[in-house]
């Protein structure tokens, strides 16, 4: 099975279990906050994002691990690949441990901070261990980066939408039942077994302790410190809110992003299923091939963006507001930003997938850190400045100041990537973007809809903005490929 099949069946199952949970999640959302409450919905947010730097506890385990898989099975070295498994496994064990040890004392603390003050001690500090279940299965997270390393994404694409769908259910059902925040963290929990069991199941015979060469230390810290500054970037936002501004503040902006961030995630898929064969063009030699699909791929992400996400700009209040109400708009700044904000993680995350599975974290943490702090002084000063929107400003802040001239940069030391044509692929989308916003704007003031058909507009304003994408900003050679690989993703068609 080649490269663009393997990638093409990612990225469509991706796209089909997002809109899935995405319904399912709109549906979800208005009952979650009613039932709970703003206060209650704003402190699971909370919790969960605090639960989410236990990220942190493999030590840069994970990227040094992609670091050596990838290469290891781009070149179809069994040998590698299970020497770095087992590196990886001791490893991860190792952080487990830590992880839970340090989670006690994070369960029986949490009720103190103060973005829980008012709330029942006992429910916060069951929610909180109820979350220390999943960090156990830490080294089970080796078996997804070998299932991606051999460009089975679609697996687990597969996986973890279901993983997404059976959490929604399950938080209904605790809601619906009256369990509180501990209902909440346990569906979380409970939902994350099933996808850990079957990737386990199908990397088992790498399931192996063995002594063995560590993995490559050096890459330990830059990992490290690159994956702590990415989760402070995307996490920092909503503590800092509910920090300064209170749990309810937090659904609100929670609430606003969702749209945004469905469509930021569906962008970065594209990442994640062509990362792998990325690493297999330079793996073998394929400097050439590698840069113009990575352009190639920019621009589709680019184009993409700008295609779904100035119809949500431009909407502003009014697809969240006949969403979950007015209460669940964090207002115009907070929602535009948001969208700006899903551009750019959007492009950035797949510029960055080379320099971590290729071993180049090293060269791009000095970077990170400066986007980083760049990105939380601005958010701070933001969130007295203008409220909620603050810390998203600080997020445009942090890409702009750093990371549009630094990763470009990096990727031309480490691959040879010329950053003109990263910067001619990403910005030349808006030579219809710019028309096609205008044309939007103009649309939504004349016929200024709200309800129902606010969604509507919504939904035919994207397909325009896929149209002028499709015809404007695509040649006919360009056309013709895209619709032979959207092709060969469909299996008759590849035993025809």
């Amino acid at each position: 099975m080649s490269r663009s099949i393997r990638s093409a069946q990612t990225l469509v199952t991706g796209a089909g279990l997002t809109v899935v949970n995405l319904a399912l999640g709109f549906a979800a959302a208005p009952y979650l906050l009613r039932t709970l409450g703003a206060d209650r919905f704003g402190a699971l947010r909370t919790l969960l994002d605090l639960a989410g730097y236990a990220a942190l506890f493999d030590f840069g385990v994970s990227g040094a691990l992609l670091g050596s898989l990838a290469p290891a099975a781009a070149r179809g070295d069994e040998g590698g690949v299970r020497d770095a498994m087992a590196a990886g496994l001791r490893a991860y064990s190792r952080c487990a441990f830590l992880l839970v040890a340090a989670g006690i004392p994070f369960a029986l603390l949490a009720p103190n901070l103060r973005p829980f003050a008012g709330f029942d001690s006992r429910e916060i500090a069951l929610a909180a261990a109820f979350l220390l279940a999943p960090w156990a299965l830490m080294p089970l997270a080796a078996f997804r980066l070998l299932a991606e390393s051999r460009q089975q994404g679609w697996i687990v694409n597969a996986l973890t939408g279901a993983q997404a769908i059976s959490t929604l259910l399950l938080q209904t059902a605790a809601a619906h039942a009256g369990w509180g925040l501990p209902g909440q963290t346990a569906a979380v929990a409970v939902a994350q077994v099933p996808t850990s069991a079957v990737l386990f199941w199908m990397g088992r015979r790498h399931a192996t302790l063995r002594a063995g060469a560590p993995l490559p230390r050096a890459e330990y810290g830059a990992s490290f410190f690159v994956q702590a500054a990415s989760r402070v970037s995307l996490m920092s936002d909503t503590l800092l809110v509910g920090w300064v501004l209170g749990p309810a503040a937090v659904a609100a902006f929670a609430l606003t992003q969702r749209m945004p961030s469905m469509v930021q995630a569906q962008l970065q898929g594209v990442g994640n299923a062509t990362w792998a064969a990325l690493m297999e063009l330079h793996a073998q030699g394929h400097g050439a091939r590698l840069r113009a699909r990575l352009e190639e791929l920019t621009a589709l992400v680019s184009s993409l963006g700008i295609a779904v996400l100035i119809p949500l700009a431009i909407a502003k209040g009014a697809l969240v507001e006949s969403w979950v109400g007015r209460a669940g708009w964090a207002g115009t700044a907070a929602s535009t930003l948001a969208c700006v904000n899903a551009w750019l993680w959007a492009v950035s995350s797949l510029w960055g997938w080379p320099l971590s599975a290729g071993g180049f974290l090293r060269r791009w943490a000095p970077y990170a850190g400066a986007a980083l702090a760049v990105n939380v002084a601005v958010s701070v000063a933001g969130i007295f400045a203008i409220g909620a929107a603050g810390p998203l400003l600080g997020t445009v802040c942090g890409f702009a100041l750093v990371n549009s001239w630094a990763l470009p940069r990096v990727l031309q030391g480490a691959m040879g990537v010329s950053p003109a044509g990263l910067y001619h692929a990403a910005l030349s989308p808006f030579r219809w973007g710019v028309p096609f916003a205008a044309a939007a704007w103009w649309w939504w003031t004349v016929c200024e809809p709200s309800g129902a058909s606010a969604w509507i507009h919504a939904a035919l304003q994207a397909a325009c903005g896929l149209g002028c994408w499709w015809w404007f900003g695509l040649n006919r050679d360009a056309r013709r490929a895209w619709i032979e690989r959207a092709s060969m993703a469909v299996p008759a068609r590849q035993h025809a």
